[in-house]
């Protein structure tokens, strides 16, 4: 995150401490599929991670967000939703910005916890393509859990990175965390961006042919996860940080065909080298190649179908879930705090653990800018989803779209830089 971050939270979730008892769940999905959303610990044994205090292999939290059919194989709908922090995650960022116990972990999302990708039939032949997205130093892989499963519903399968010791923390399934380390110097830098793009690697590696587990319900996931999604049609995107990681990642990795940097800066071999395939630079209201760093060279160095969009009303802090939690928690769950389907605290299996639980809210406008801009959180996700939506199906699917031609009068939120 950039130094504002953890004051633009505080604002964000200031209005939490007077509604503790209510239970916040973001608005429903947009697109045509229900999604699913399994948490997964990927332990990546092929080296020392060089970031971890201890050393030993790094271990990641990764979240899938995944199109399917929430039954089961008797037609029985079973879709339970979760949190979208753990109880750790929860406390750490109420402690961080000083908000009330068990604010936090009242966040509910629309995705069904840990069913089958793609629905219960093992023969499934449906394919989505598949993208990878990388946090902004300092935040959390889960500050971005409403981007990731609004695109998932639109027939993508999303998996969102949790980097050790870049995110502000990492919580395991069993108990233990990673606490980000400050990284300032050039040279620590340098490291961390190596270690971000290596993990995004990993994760694409080893669900397209790593080993498989041995048995259970991770090696179910992990079959079903293999013929749900299309590893030959791979896009990368990120926020900020996450964002120089996607370019790097395609920089390295030529599996990638298309990027996206939501309003990050460009530094390092990518911004000088360039790409030979498409990548969108989507910025902030007064962020774009004329006013960021490294993206007038970048921008010049790329080869391939290439934009740069800003969108109005925006600031850096609106390309996480903020908006979002911060309406849901300004309302109140809209005076419902419903609580239905199954609720189960401290689930655990050999993937995740997890609670779920139900609760209502409805859009709202806001009151202040708060360090997010001064957008409507329901109209940012449109505008957002339309343009990432539009670019990974022209990239990924070969389907051309009028979005990325030019100003488009059903936003006029989207201006074109180039």
């Amino acid at each position: 995150m950039k130094p504002s971050s953890a004051k633009s939270l505080s604002i964000l979730l200031a209005l939490a401490s007077a509604a503790v008892g209510q239970i916040y769940q973001y608005p429903p999905l947009t697109g045509p599929y229900e999604v699913g959303l399994t948490n997964v610990e990927m332990l990546d044994s092929r080296g020392v991670d060089v970031l971890a205090p201890a050393g030993g292999p790094r271990d990641l939290m990764v979240s899938v967000f995944y199109p399917t059919v929430p039954t089961n194989t008797s037609g029985t709908r079973i879709c339970r939703r979760s949190p979208v922090f753990p109880p750790q995650t929860a406390a750490y960022f109420e402690d961080q910005l000083g908000l009330a116990n068990g604010t936090v972990g009242r966040l509910y999302g629309n995705s069904c916890w840990n069913v089958v990708p793609g629905g219960p039939d093992a023969n499934t032949t449906a394919t989505y393509p598949v993208l990878l997205f990388s946090p902004d130093h300092g935040a959390s892989r889960l500050f971005y859990a409403g981007i990731a499963e609004l695109l998932s519903s639109y027939g993508y399968v999303v998996f969102t990175i949790d980097h050790p010791y870049s995110v502000g923390i990492v919580e395991y399934p069993d108990g233990r965390t990673a606490l980000r380390r400050n990284m300032r110097s050039p040279g620590e830098v340098s490291v961390l961006l190596r270690s971000t793009k290596r993990d995004a690697d990993f994760v694409y590696s080893y669900f397209r042919n790593g080993t498989l587990p041995l048995g259970g319900t991770a090696r179910a996931f992990v079959e079903g996860l293999r013929r749900t999604g299309d590893f030959d049609r791979v896009g990368v995107f990120g926020h900020s940080f996450g964002g120089n990681t996607a370019a790097a990642a395609l920089l390295n990795n030529t599996a990638y065909k298309c990027g996206v940097n939501l309003d990050g800066p460009v530094f390092g071999p990518a911004a000088q080298a360039g790409l030979d395939r498409p990548f969108l630079l989507v910025g902030a209201e007064t962020n774009n190649r004329t006013a960021y760093p490294g993206w007038t060279d970048f921008y010049s160095n790329l080869r391939g179908f290439k934009r740069d969009i800003t969108i109005k009303g925006t600031a850096h802090q609106s390309f996480t879930d903020g908006l979002r939690i911060q309406e849901a928690i300004a309302q109140g769950g809209n005076g419902n705090g419903t609580v239905s389907g199954d609720v189960t605290a401290n689930v655990t299996t050999d993937i995740t653990a997890d609670g779920t639980a139900l609760g209502v809210f409805a859009n709202s406008q806001r009151a202040d800018d708060g360090g997010f801009g001064t957008i409507n959180s329901q109209r940012f996700y449109a505008v957002l989803n339309a343009y990432l939506e539009e670019f990974f199906r022209c990239c990924l699917n070969n389907e051309t779209g009028p979005l990325l031609s030019g100003p488009n009068p059903a936003y006029p939120e989207v201006e074109f830089v180039g």
